[in-house]
């Protein structure tokens, strides 16, 4: 296997799987869909515990800043791996380490949370950056998706079909994929709670990135919602922005 064989076949990343993120701060970026991670190291190495997977190394609860309202800090989930892989030689070949981390207890403006999924959202973030070792959407983090003819060039790459694309699955599409309506500008009820249409995004959001029902009335508790019928729009969009950053659907 030449030195940039991977490399080359696993940079170009479609952009039908990125999407575009704002974290605190104005940190912008684009995340990559963790399930492209997953089918681009399958298709090439084979099932996940047979042709290749991750091995955690250490891991560890950092307690951090603490928090703007009422007593307590903010608790960080660290998790260390690595992937490993079957290359042209008998003998497991390995990526370098790299730290995943997903905020356990944090703070809301409605008050304190407790992730019940951290610990798998810390190993998606973690598996994810491994892969960039080996190419896997090398072009996004070299900025190159950052200019609009090479993104056209992909997604005409994409529509000719020399990029795989899976078929379409309604069952998971999210906001730019199915009509549901209900986007933030739509008219307010005068009861300021939110529409059908809102309701529908909110649960095409979370079924896209693998949120389990329990996780989603978590989510919503967190938020002082007994069920989605109760969100008003003062805590739509914060609701939605926390769905789709929690792409970690491994």
């Amino acid at each position: 296997m030449g030195n940039m064989e991977l490399w080359d076949g696993f940079k170009e990343t479609p952009p039908s799987v990125t999407k575009a993120f704002q974290k605190g701060g104005g940190f912008k970026g684009k995340a990559i869909d963790p399930m492209y991670v997953i089918e681009s190291l399958t298709r090439k190495f084979g099932p996940v515990g047979t042709g290749w997977g991750w091995e955690i190394t250490g891991e560890d609860y950092v307690t951090g800043a603490p928090f703007k309202k009422g007593e307590g800090n903010t608790i960080i989930h660290k998790i260390k791996l690595h992937i490993w892989y079957q290359g042209d030689k008998p003998e497991r070949c390995f990526t370098g380490e790299q730290f995943g981390l997903t905020t356990f207890v944090g703070e809301y403006a409605s008050g304190p949370f407790t992730d019940e999924e951290h610990a798998k959202k810390s190993v998606t973030d973690a598996v994810g950056k491994c892969a960039v070792q080996l190419g896997i959407a090398a072009d996004v983090h070299m900025g190159l998706h950052d200019d609009c003819k090479y993104v056209n060039d992909l997604k005409e790459k994409e529509k000719g079909g020399a990029t795989p694309k899976s078929p379409k699955d309604t069952s998971k599409a999210g906001v730019d994929d199915i009509a549901l309506g209900g986007g933030y500008d739509e008219p307010k009820n005068t009861d300021n709670l939110i529409s059908d249409g809102q309701r529908k995004r909110l649960y095409a959001i979370a079924k896209k990135y693998d949120w389990k029902p329990t996780a989603v009335s978590s989510l919503l508790a967190k938020h002082g919602f007994e069920s989605s019928t109760d969100v008003t729009w003062q805590k739509y969009k914060d609701i939605c922005d926390e769905l789709e950053h929690g792409m970690e659907g491994i």
